[in-house]
C-alpha cells in the first residue's frame, strides 16, 4: 500500500496554518469587496472557537514475576521482567467555523518522544535494553454545509508510533482511518452515502511472519423511500474489501464482500395495525472463508380485531460455503390470541433443505422438516403480588434422505460462561471446517491459542482458552460443516414451563423446567445419538433498598453431560454518602457433573468477589479503588486463583491535570505463579489561546 502519510500530514498542517493565520490577521469583513461582486454578497467569516496547545508527560513502571515448575522435577523457571517508560508529547487543537452555513472544523495534532528500558532476569541470567523512538498523530473532522440539505462530513486520523517488545525487534506501527459521509435530507427519499478506509501495519519484526497488516475499505449506501403514509421502500448496499494477515501466520485472510438488500413495508387495515413486509438480499464474497447468500422472504401480519394476530410467511435461503451448496425453503403460519390475563399462540411450519458438496461429487443430502409450537401464558395480580406463568409445547419431525453428504451451519452463536462446556448444535461435525469469529465476523480466533475442540461421542465441544483472546461471557460465531446420515427420521418433542411469583416489592421466586425427548429411526451409515434433556431450575431473588441477591438450584439430566449445580449472587452498597460510594458484589457457583461414557465425572467451583470505592474529596480531587478475587477449581482447567487490586488519584486545578494509578495482579495456576505490579503517572497542562477555559 502506498505511503500517503506525508501528503495527509502536510495537508492538515496547511489547513491549520491557514485557519490560525486568518484568525490572527485582518478581519475578512473589513476587506473591500472586489469589483463586480453584488453588494448583497457577504464574504465568509472565519471564527476560531478554540485554539491552543497542551503538554503531556506520561510515565510508568511495570514488574512481572513468573515461577513455574517444569514437566521434570529438576527444572524450575524463575523469571522477572521490569519495564520503565517515559513519553513526552506536544499537542495542538483548533476548532471553529467558516460561516456556520459553510464549514465547521475540528483538528488535532500531536508529536512526541517515547523512551523505554527493559530488564529481565531468567534463572539468574540477566539482560537489558533501552529502545526509544518518536510518535506522530493527527486527527481532523470537517462538516461541510452542516445546515443545508446535503451536509457532508470528512474525517481522518493517522498515528505513527512504535511497539517496543522486550528483547525482540521493535515494530513500527502505522494506523490510519479516514472517510466521508454525505446525507441527502429529502422529505420523501432521504439517502446516505459513506466511505471508510482503515489500515494498520506493524513492520520491522524478526521476519515476515512477525509482521502484521490489516486493512478495510467499505462503501455503504442507504435510501428510505417513503412512497406514501403506508408504504416504505428501503435500499441498502455494502461493499467491503478486507485484507488481513496476522502475526505468526503464513496465510492471509482476505475477503471481498458485496451485499444488497431491498425491503418493502406496507401497512393496511383498521388503524394501520396490519402490515406486509417483504425483503430480498444478496451477498457475494470472494477470498478466504468466503460465503455467498441469496435470501427472499415475505410475511403478512393481519389484525382483524383487537387481541387477535394472524401471520403467514415464506422464505427461500441459498448459501455456499467451503464447497457446500445449501438451499432451503420454509413456510409458516401463526395465530396469537390475547385475553385480559391470557395469551395463546400457535405456530406451524414446514421446510425443505437440499445440500450437496463440490457439485454433488462428495455426496448430497435432503432434509424435510415440519412441526409446530403451541404456548399459553398467564399474568395476574393476587394477594401476594404479581403471578406470571407460561407453558410451551413444540414438536418437530425431520426426515433425511439422499447419499452420504454434508450439511452446513453458519453463524451458530455460542456464549462462554466460566468453565461451562459449549456443544455445537449438529452432530458428526467435520472438525477441520470449524471457524470461530467474533460477533461481527471482524476477527478470526485461532485454535489451540484461543479455543480448543474436543470430540464427545458424536457431539463436538468447544473450550475457551483462559489465556487466549476470547473473553469470559463473550459471544462468538461458529461456522462449520457436518456429515449427514444417508437415511434417517427423527421426532423431537419438547415442553418448557415457567412460573414466577412476586412476593411484594422485595421477593421474587420462580421455577422453570424443560423436558426434551428425541426418537431416531432409520439412521444408516452415520448414526445419530438422541439428545434428551430433563432440566429444572428453582430460584429466589431478594431486592432491598441498598442490596440485592439471589440463589438458584439447577438440575440438568441431559444426554451429553448431565450435572447438578447451585448458583448465588449478591450486590450491595456498603456505604453511600453525598460524595462517594463503597459497593461490593459476589458470584458463586458449584457444578457436579455425573459423567458419561465419553466424559469423566468431575466437579467445578468458581467464586468472584469484588469491591469498588469512589470518593470525590473536593470538586477537583477524586479517589477510586477496586479489588477483585476469583477462585476456580475445575476438572478440566484445574485450580486457579486470581487477585486484582487497583487504586487511582485524579487531581485537577485550573489547566493542570494529574492522574496517578497503581495496580497489582496475581494469578496462581496449577503449576505456576504469576505476579505483576504497575504504576502509571500522567501529567497534562493545557495552554488555551482562544476559548476552552481561557
Amino acid at each position: 500500500m502506498p505511503n500517503t502519510s506525508g501528503f495527509r500530514l502536510l495537508t492538515a498542517a496547511v489547513l491549520v496554518a491557514a485557519l490560525t493565520g486568518s484568525a490572527s490577521g485582518q478581519d475578512p469583513a473589513a476587506v473591500d469587496p472586489s469589483a463586480g461582486i453584488p453588494s448583497t454578497w457577504r464574504a465568509p467569516r472565519l471564527r476560531l472557537d478554540e485554539f491552543g496547545f497542551d503538554l503531556q508527560v506520561e510515565s510508568g513502571f511495570d514488574r512481572r514475576t513468573v515461577r513455574q515448575d517444569g514437566s521434570r522435577r529438576w527444572y524450575r523457571l524463575n523469571q522477572e521482567n521490569e519495564r520503565v517508560y517515559v513519553e513526552e508529547t506536544l499537542g495542538m487543537r483548533a476548532a471553529g467555523t467558516l460561516d456556520e452555513r459553510i464549514l465547521r472544523f475540528d483538528t488535532e495534532f500531536r508529536f512526541g518522544l517515547r523512551q523505554e528500558s527493559f530488564y529481565e532476569e531468567r534463572n539468574r541470567v540477566q539482560r537489558s535494553e533501552d529502545p526509544s523512538g518518536t510518535l506522530l498523530e493527527y486527527d481532523f473532522n470537517l462538516d461541510f454545509l452542516p445546515a443545508g440539505r446535503l451536509p457532508i462530513t470528512v474525517y481522518g486520523l493517522q498515528q505513527n508510533d512504535r511497539l517496543p517488545r522486550p528483547f525482540l525487534p521493535t515494530l513500527d506501527r502505522m494506523r490510519e482511518r479516514y472517510g466521508a459521509t454525505a446525507l441527502l435530507d429529502h422529505e420523501r427519499i432521504p439517502m446516505r452515502l459513506s466511505y471508510e478506509h482503515e489500515y494498520e501495519e506493524r513492520l520491522g519484526g524478526a521476519d515476515r511472519y512477525d509482521e502484521e497488516r490489516r486493512g478495510l475499505d467499505a462503501l455503504r449506501y442507504e435510501a428510505d423511500w417513503r412512497i406514501d403514509d403506508r408504504q416504505n421502500l428501503r435500499i441498502n448496499y455494502d461493499y467491503e474489501d478486507r485484507r488481513e494477515r496476522y502475526a505468526g501466520l503464513s496465510e492471509r485472510f482476505d475477503l471481498l464482500r458485496q451485499a444488497a438488500r431491498v425491503e418493502h413495508d406496507l401497512r393496511f387495515g383498521p388503524k394501520d395495525r396490519s402490515n406486509w413486509r417483504s425483503f430480498f438480499r444478496i451477498e457475494d464474497e470472494s477470498g478466504r472463508l468466503a460465503r455467498d447468500t441469496r435470501e427472499a422472504a415475505s410475511r403478512v401480519r393481519w389484525q382483524p380485531a383487537d387481541g387477535l394476530d394472524l401471520t403467514l410467511g415464506g422464505q427461500f435461503l441459498e448459501q455456499r460455503f467451503d464447497g457446500i451448496h445449501d438451499r432451503r425453503w420454509r413456510g409458516d403460519a401463526g395465530l396469537v390470541k390475547r385475553w385480559e390475563k391470557w395469551t395463546a399462540t400457535l405456530n406451524l411450519y414446514t421446510s425443505r433443505s437440499e445440500s450437496d458438496a463440490r457439485g454433488g461429487r462428495r455426496g448430497s443430502s435432503d432434509l424435510d422438516d415440519w412441526g409446530g409450537v403451541a404456548s399459553l401464558a398467564f399474568a395476574d395480580e393476587n394477594d401476594l403480588g404479581d403471578l406470571r406463568a407460561s407453558v410451551q409445547y413444540s414438536f418437530d419431525h425431520l426426515d433425511g434422505s439422499g447419499g452420504r453428504g454434508s450439511g452446513l451451519a453458519l453463524s451458530e452463536s455460542l456464549t462462554f460462561r466460566g468453565p461451562r462446556i459449549n456443544y455445537l448444535r449438529e452432530q458428526n461435525v467435520r472438525r477441520g471446517t470449524i471457524v470461530v469469529t467474533d460477533a461481527n465476523r471482524g476477527r478470526i480466533y485461532r485454535p489451540i491459542l484461543d479455543y480448543r475442540v474436543v470430540q464427545v461421542g458424536r457431539y463436538t465441544a468447544i473450550f475457551r482458552n483462559p489465556t487466549g483472546l476470547i473473553a469470559d461471557r463473550e459471544t462468538v460465531l461458529v461456522h462449520y460443516a457436518y456429515r449427514t446420515a444417508r437415511d434417517y427420521a427423527l421426532d423431537r418433542q419438547r415442553v418448557d414451563w415457567r412460573i414466577q411469583q412476586d412476593l411484594g416489592a422485595d421477593w421474587n421466586v420462580y421455577y422453570a423446567g424443560s423436558v426434551q425427548d428425541e426418537d431416531v429411526s432409520r439412521d444408516r451409515w452415520i448414526g445419530l445419538t438422541p439428545r434428551n434433556d430433563n432440566r429444572h431450575r428453582v430460584g429466589a431473588v431478594r431486592r432491598g433498598r441498598r442490596w440485592s441477591g439471589g440463589v438458584e438450584l439447577e438440575y440438568n439430566d441431559e444426554t451429553i453431560d448431565p450435572f447438578r449445580g447451585v448458583h448465588a449472587n449478591v450486590d450491595v452498597a456498603l456505604l453511600e454518602t453525598a460524595t462517594g460510594q463503597l459497593s461490593g458484589q459476589a458470584r458463586a457457583s458449584h457444578l457436579r457433573f455425573d459423567g458419561t461414557r465419553d466424559l469423566a465425572a468431575r466437579e467445578s467451583t468458581w467464586l468472584d468477589v469484588g469491591l469498588s470505592a469512589r470518593e470525590q474529596l473536593r470538586g477537583n480531587l477524586a479517589l477510586t479503588a477496586d479489588a477483585a478475587y476469583r477462585f476456580q477449581d475445575d476438572g478440566f482447567y484445574g485450580r486457579t486463583e486470581g487477585y486484582d487490586l487497583r487504586a487511582a488519584v485524579e487531581y485537577k486545578i485550573g489547566q493542570f491535570d494529574l492522574l496517578f494509578e497503581v495496580e497489582y495482579d496475581a494469578l496462581q495456576l496449577p503449576r505456576s505463579n504469576d505476579e505483576a505490579f504497575s504504576a502509571h503517572l500522567l501529567l497534562k497542562r493545557d495552554i488555551p489561546l482562544i476559548g476552552s477555559g481561557r
